[in-house]
């Protein structure tokens, strides 16, 4: 394990910051070591406009993800203490999606996020409004995951009825749908049931075309007309099923993985580039660093960095499994959420910056505002706030376990659905 295998066990309420040395040892704790501090010095010169660390030097980034979570910082900041709630929306089934903001009929803001009911339920965020519904549209299959919003402005998502729906926001109506895969009946139970669903989330390339996971990976052009199918369809043994959202270069090039245990590289054509085996299924959405190295996380808790060519560059290996989207801090710094209940803080050499303790497994998207401060929530009812070093900021008590990934709106509202079913707006 890159970082010397640690693991910091904490307080519930307290974050660990733990910081690799010769030998394998830690940090006292509390204590920063020199190295680190250097970089967290320099990531508060780059906030507070005194100049900026190095891995900043590269303007953009050369990648986009449409799907769960955020994977880069947001350009606003979320809430410094501990939100009150504003108001609740029952919307009487799980959410596991993160939120996705978009305007209604009036122009309003509104908060858009998928149930296992099969609503697609805008609601609105701020003003007199708060908290109304917008937009109410049902489609015959559960929603896992989150909507992408489209170089048009429809807001794209998947169901489990092997479907993939455009809906206008603003009209409050499904634009278009269309099927993927060939798997009979598409909501059978087990693993053929489920082979077809396009539940990890789309994601809108640079030219308006939508990447999307389900038997394979599928790109269709925005109207949902199939341009190509990786891999094809009749091969023997039949496609697997991809339940990670796709990375999108802006070459026209995928990086995803799997649930045939492996991360591969396809070409703007869906030719393949390179497959890395990892074993486990890989539920992950992966990130790309400034540097160009692929990072994407296995069932099994290993988060492996992957260079442009396919060769595996360093392995970190998490207590338990990370199925939740990773995220990126704006110094490249790598968030992965476990089931250990842990959240790790990994440098862009794999070695470990610090983790921070949770009460339950965490399968939410970590999401990163522009002070760096890290939001997520977690199956001991809690959404939390982690600052850049690992220390909480505060933390919140729901009903239920949450699931989905937190989304911050323009005003600094957190709106974050849980397992209870209700989609919550906090500030």
């Amino acid at each position: 394990m890159a970082g010397g295998g640690l693991t910091c066990a904490c307080l519930l309420s307290l974050g660990c910051w733990t910081q690799p040395r010769p030998g394998g040892g830690a940090c006292p704790e509390g204590v920063e070591c020199s190295a680190e501090r250097e970089v967290a010095d320099a990531a508060e010169r780059h906030v507070e406009g005194e100049g900026a660390p190095a891995a900043a030097a590269v303007d953009g980034r050369p990648w986009r993800r449409g799907g769960p979570g955020s994977p880069t910082p947001l350009d606003i900041d979320g809430p410094e203490a501990a939100p009150e709630v504003l108001w609740e929306a029952p919307l009487g089934a799980v959410i596991t999606g993160a939120p996705t903001f978009a305007a209604v009929d009036d122009g309003a803001t509104a908060a858009f996020v998928g149930t296992h009911a099969g609503r697609f339920v805008g609601v609105v965020v701020e003003g007199p409004r708060a908290g109304a519904i917008a937009v109410d549209v049902n489609v015959p299959g559960m929603i896992w995951g989150t909507a992408a919003r489209a170089s048009d402005g429809a807001l794209i998502f998947g169901a489990d009825n092997d479907m993939i729906y455009a809906v206008d926001p603003r009209a409050g109506a499904i634009t278009w749908s269309q099927r993927l895969g060939a798997c009979d009946p598409p909501r059978a139970l087990g693993p053929e049931g489920t082979r077809c669903d396009p539940d990890g989330g789309p994601t809108i390339a640079a030219d308006g075309d939508i990447f999307v996971g389900a038997d394979g990976v599928y790109r269709l052009d925005p109207r949902g007309a199939l341009r190509w199918h990786y891999p094809a369809a009749d091969i023997d043994p039949r496609p697997r099923h991809v339940g990670a959202a796709p990375l999108v270069t802006l070459d026209g090039g995928v990086v995803v993985g799997g649930q045939d245990g492996a991360v591969i590289a396809l070409d703007r054509e869906g030719g393949l580039r390179w497959r890395v085996e990892l074993g486990p299924d890989v539920d992950a959405a992966p990130v790309m660093l400034k540097s160009g190295l692929v990072v994407a996380a296995a069932d099994d808790g290993r988060v492996v960095a992957i260079e442009p060519s396919g060769e595996t560059r360093w392995t970190f290996t998490a207590g338990k499994d990370v199925r939740a989207p990773l995220a990126l801090g704006a110094d490249d710094t790598i968030y992965a959420a476990g089931f250990d209940g842990l959240l790790y803080a990994l440098r862009p050499d794999g070695a470990l910056r610090w983790s921070f303790t949770a009460g339950a497994a965490i399968a939410s998207a970590p999401v990163v505002d522009a002070a760096g401060r890290v939001y997520f929530g977690a199956r001991d009812d809690f959404i939390y706030a982690v600052d850049r070093r690992g220390r909480l900021q505060w933390r919140v008590e729901l009903p239920e376990d949450v699931d989905a990934g937190l989304a911050i709106s323009d005003g600094g509202v957190v709106v974050v659905g849980g397992d209870d079913g209700v989609l919550r707006a906090l500030r």
